[in-house]
């Protein structure tokens, strides 16, 4: 169990505790709040910083939340939609390899003429 120091003998005139007169002189006192605003200061900036974050994910979670729900309540309208779209644009997507090959194979076949 820990030694208990009366206050009256943590005073530093009356001789008391080492530890005591420590904590009472103007050095320590000054320091040590200088200590404690910093540390505050840093978990205000570091609580102000996460609960910027939580409510940006908040916002986000409740953005996709709207869309599911609106998505969910319109899935069988839209799903045949969505299926064409997503056909058509990979269809797209083959269609423009092919030219971006065509092009290649035609520039290729033009340098190796012009060389001949």
């Amino acid at each position: 169990m820990a030694l208990q120091v009366p206050f009256e003998r943590a005073d530093p005139s009356s001789g008391g505790h080492l530890l005591a007169r420590n904590i009472h002189s103007r050095r320590f006192k000054s320091t040590h709040s200088k200590k404690v605003e910093e540390k505050r200061s840093e978990i205000d900036d570091v609580r102000g910083e996460f609960q910027s974050r939580v409510v940006d994910v908040r916002r986000g979670f409740r953005r996709f939340r709207l869309l599911f729900i609106a998505l969910y309540l319109t899935h069988d309208f839209f799903s045949p939609i969505c299926m064409y779209f997503y056909r058509s644009m990979f269809m797209l997507r083959l269609n423009r390899i092919f030219v971006i090959l065509a092009i290649r194979l035609l520039l290729l076949s033009k340098t190796t003429w012009l060389r001949e």
